[in-house]
């Protein structure tokens, strides 16, 4: 869809000057391929937004409404996303490293083959999201809600998981070596065709309830 005469006079401004766009309301806006690096975008309302490829660099988007927004190959390093609402949002391919997304809500998003080395996942919620080969190499996924998560071939390793919970997760073809397991959840859930000696260690310790706290 070509963007409407407004979308286009605004991302001429957007383009043309450096504005503080918090709280401001961008739903459903055309903002594919600008660069917004460093972008002020606090409680601002992105929902339903084409960000496609979009620079998102150290951007402020604390407490933003993202909810349902094309994010697809965006560069989101360095981003702030606490607490931000990306439910099913797409993400795939997004360059995420040392993102700061401690309390986002990115339950159904599309993550597939993003990018997330050394981000701040923790308190996440990313129940039922698509994490097929994710790369969190060294990411923050402490007390993250990954229920029902699809994280075939994704790469963990070096990961914190303190209190992660991955009960029903598809772990199937990852690579796992995670640093701190103090009290994971992981379950019967648990699919995995090559497991590391943490999984396996993990996996011995499933009894009963099929509930592992470590």
């Amino acid at each position: 869809m070509f963007p409407t005469s407004s979308e286009k006079k605004l991302r001429h401004d957007l383009k043309s000057i450096n504005m503080d766009l918090s709280a401001a309301n961008l739903g459903g806006a055309n903002l594919s391929r600008l660069n917004l690096s460093g972008t002020n975008l606090k409680a601002s309302n992105l929902g339903g937004a084409d960000l496609s490829e979009a620079n998102l660099s150290m951007s402020y988007l604390r407490a933003a409404n993202l909810g349902g927004s094309n994010l697809g190959y965006s560069n989101l390093s360095g981003a702030d996303l606490q607490t931000a609402n990306l439910g099913s949002a797409n993400l795939a391919y997004a360059a995420m490293s040392k993102t700061k997304a401690k309390g986002a809500n990115m339950s159904g998003a599309y993550l597939g083959y993003a990018s997330a080395k050394l981000a701040d996942l923790s308190d996440t919620y990313l129940w039922g999201a698509y994490l097929k080969g994710c790369d969190f190499t060294g990411a923050n996924l402490e007390n993250a809600y990954l229920r029902g998560a699809d994280l075939k071939g994704a790469i963990l390793i070096s990961v914190k998981a303190r209190g992660a919970e991955f009960r029903g997760a598809n772990l199937s073809g990852s690579k796992v070596s995670v640093t701190c397991l103090d009290d994971v959840l992981i379950g019967h859930g648990l699919k995995s065709r090559k497991e590391t000696m943490h999984r396996r260690d993990l996996v011995s310790l499933a009894t009963d309830a099929g509930i592992i706290t470590v």
